[in-house]
């Protein structure tokens, strides 16, 4: 699959099922998703849909960083 089409098949579902907005979960030092968190970002935001895009490890330490960005970007919608 080519990473255009990668791409639009993320904005696709998108639109397919109806989302409000993305969130891009990416596991720190995992550099394949990383490189592309931003083209990812960029095309859905292209379309009007936004996205949030974190990073973790494997460890809960960021477990309430995580929970207040993820609902500040869930209050975005209401």
């Amino acid at each position: 699959m080519t990473q255009i089409a990668f791409f639009d098949d993320i904005v696709r579902l998108a639109r397919e099922y109806h989302v409000d907005g993305v969130i891009d979960a990416n596991l720190k030092f995992c550099t394949l998703y990383d490189t592309e968190k931003s083209a990812v970002a960029k095309a859905l935001e292209a379309e009007g849909i936004p996205c949030l895009g974190l990073e973790t490890d494997y460890t809960d330490n960021d477990a309430e960083q995580l929970r207040t960005r993820i609902e500040a970007f869930v209050e975005m919608f209401g």
